[in-house]
């Protein structure tokens, strides 16, 4: 065999391989990634030059999680609500595990989801406070207190500069809010602390699992869309040399 011919049967069977490989959309659609459920990106509510800052309340941060005492926690935890008696409290969490994703909210009602399992901590924890904001929206109370366990998520939300997809979402509810007239404050709170409040809404979005919950929430953010894809077809790629190997 002369070496140009054996260069072409070589490119010819690199093309043949390389064409019978998984596409992306062929990965997509046999792990049920549906697309259309990603978070839409919507022009930011705020105009990035403001700052809605003043909405936190992380007086807690100032007491080092690693050293401070649940006591201790609880009671500043009932100074700081004092100046909260007429606001409405509602605790969120939410628990993640390898097959399953949930999220809680409770004040008086306790209200639970359940969301995709490729969803990140961050993005499920986000979702909570921005159901929070959609089940308050609805009562006639004009002040609110929503508390989480996600310091980064509260961070990002009054993030007015380069806000992500669902902060954006939720920085539009909280507009709604402020159209009707309603003060909302979005609180930090330690995990797994003793808080009455959050200890019920972790128990709660864990028990999701093995119950039927309120409902079920399908949106997926770009960034957990574009790294399952990438992982699941890092994978089936891998499967495909191992195939052609053997």
């Amino acid at each position: 065999m002369s070496c140009n011919l054996a260069i072409k049967l070589a490119r010819n069977n690199m093309v043949s391989s390389v064409q019978s490989c998984p596409s992306i959309q062929a990965i997509v659609n046999e792990n049920n990634l549906y697309l259309k459920d990603i978070i839409i990106s919507q022009t930011p509510f705020f105009p990035p030059w403001t700052s809605i800052s003043n909405m936190i309340d992380a007086s807690l941060t100032s007491l080092p999680k690693n050293t401070t005492n649940s006591h201790i926690y609880i009671q500043e935890f009932k100074n700081i609500l004092d100046q909260y008696s007429n606001f409405i409290k509602i605790y969120t969490d939410a628990s993640k595990t390898e097959n399953n994703v949930e999220i809680a909210i409770n004040d008086i009602e306790e209200i639970t989801y359940k969301l995709l399992v490729e969803c990140s901590i961050y993005i499920i924890e986000a979702i909570a406070i921005f159901k929070a904001l959609e089940y308050s929206l609805e009562k006639q109370n004009n002040n609110f207190v929503i508390l989480s366990d996600s310091l980064s998520s509260i961070i990002s939300i009054v993030n007015t500069h380069k806000p992500n997809d669902i902060s954006k979402k939720i920085q539009l509810a909280i507009s709604a809010h402020h159209a009707k007239g309603n003060v909302i404050k979005l609180m930090w709170i330690p995990g797994h602390s003793s808080i009455e409040g959050n200890e019920k809404a972790d128990m709660l979005a864990k028990k999701t699992a093995l119950t039927t919950p309120n409902g079920i929430i399908a949106n997926i953010s770009h960034q957990d869309a574009k790294r399952t894809i990438k992982l699941i077809s890092a994978k089936s790629w891998q499967n495909f040399w191992s195939t052609q190997r053997t």
